[in-house]
């Protein structure tokens, strides 16, 4: 009798030693099925310890930032100069983030403060519902654009909102002006064409139907983006000027100005330090009755924006008249 109970428990052991793998099998495929259903529902579980996806958002913001101005690769600096081959400067992280050189290898020479205002303006006015698209007028190599670009991308703006590159994507004009002199022409390393700044935009995967592109000089060009622009309704939640010279910023100011709705901004890139583009932006804000504070762009060397308080009426007229006066 003892001998049958013995045998009988080891047999009951055996088996429950034979059910364990297929019990704990049972809770591994439902584990798997569950996190299969996780991914094809796109829900995004946050694990104890992980990184948040906001905080994932803005460290690839500072990466491309970053990239953009050359400062991950410590490219070097050159000198703002005449010519094609401007002279070498050794890499200069704390003058990379003011943005007081020309840089070799990079996307922009607006540097790293003035490429986070970009960043900075475009995601405020998507959060705050601010209506309209991103506009460069002046874009070099496109770096600022791009930054603006992925910003739509990464807060899921991309298909509502357009960016404009406005360049005549083969350096600056000759002045047709008192106020401007010839020199900017003749600063050929300023020359990038359309398709290298439409490869850079790739590089970022940021090229698609609504990154649109005007080339010409500006005194061309905006006054047609101007009807176009008017033509489909569309609004400039950011403008932002990087001419340099005083006609570039007139052509920017009063062809564009009208479509930054209330709530919007202007950028200028060469504020206060480029005198003559100061000038053109205190005379168009005097004769057009803007008082909306001036904010200098934190951190930089240059730069300086500021928002749409109320709605605005740029005289047209005023600009047609004085267009009479240039010599092309």
């Amino acid at each position: 009798m003892l001998e049958e109970e013995t045998a009988d428990q080891e047999e009951t052991e055996d088996n429950a030693i034979q059910d364990e793998p297929q019990e704990q099998e049972t809770e591994d495929e439902a584990s798997v099925d569950g996190d299969s259903e996780q991914r094809s529902s796109g829900a995004f579980i946050e694990k104890p310890g992980a990184i948040s996806k906001e905080k994932l958002m803005n460290l690839y913001l500072d990466n491309v930032r970053d990239t953009l101005t050359g400062s991950i690769l410590r490219t070097r600096g050159i000198a703002c100069q005449e010519g094609q081959s401007p002279e070498p400067i050794p890499f200069n992280k704390a003058v990379r983030w003011l943005g007081t050189e020309w840089c070799e290898y990079c996307f922009t020479m607006t540097g790293g403060a003035r490429v986070q205002n970009v960043r900075d303006l475009v995601e405020e006015t998507i959060s705050k519902s601010i209506p309209g698209d991103f506009l460069e007028a002046g874009s070099w190599r496109g770096g600022a654009s791009i930054m603006a670009r992925v910003v739509q991308h990464v807060m899921g703006e991309d298909k509502n909102r357009r960016t404009y590159v406005c360049d005549s994507f083969s350096g600056l004009p000759k002045s047709s002006t008192e106020q401007d002199g010839n020199f900017w022409s003749r600063m050929h390393y300023l020359e990038v064409s359309q398709s290298e700044v439409e490869d850079n935009f790739k590089q970022f995967v940021s090229l698609d139907d609504n990154v649109r592109f005007r080339k010409g000089y500006f005194s061309q060009s905006l006054p047609k983006l101007r009807k176009e622009l008017k033509a489909d309704g569309r609004q400039l939640a950011v403008l932002r000027g990087d001419g340099d010279m005083y006609e570039s910023y007139m052509d920017i100011l009063y062809n564009l100005y009208e479509f930054v709705p209330v709530g919007g901004y202007f950028i200028c890139d060469d504020c206060p330090g480029i005198i003559v583009a100061q000038k053109a932006v205190d005379d168009f804000r005097r004769d057009n009755a803007i008082e909306d504070e001036i904010h200098a762009v934190s951190g930089s060397g240059a730069g300086t924006f500021w928002r749409k308080g109320r709605p605005t009426s740029v005289n047209y007229a005023k600009y047609l008249e004085w267009n009479t006066t240039r010599v092309f």
